[in-house]
């Protein structure tokens, strides 16, 4: 699935799952340190939020985050949990 998304001249890469790039969002809003993806990530709410996508139905077969380690590596994040990072910032 390819959903390209471009915010503020910043493509917002998927992967093969269609769940978002949490670092190219937070490049797009700014960078600032304090809304790094892992201070979102480790929050109580989203903590709360992930276990309720990964208890859904519709998330059954697929991780709601995903990250991967490395320089052409990143945070993935379902639809649901983007919109929450976006709100979040």
């Amino acid at each position: 699935m390819n959903n390209t998304l471009i915010l503020d001249n910043t493509t917002i890469k998927t992967d093969s799952a269609g769940r978002y790039c949490l670092n190219d969002l937070h490049k797009a809003a700014g960078g600032e340190p304090n809304h790094q993806p892992a201070f979102f990530l480790r929050r109580e709410e989203t903590a709360e939020l992930m276990v309720e996508l990964s208890n859904s139905a519709d998330s059954q077969s697929y991780q709601p985050v995903i990250s991967n380690a490395g320089r052409y590596g990143g945070t993935y994040v379902c639809m649901e949990l983007a919109y929450a990072y976006t709100m979040w910032l």
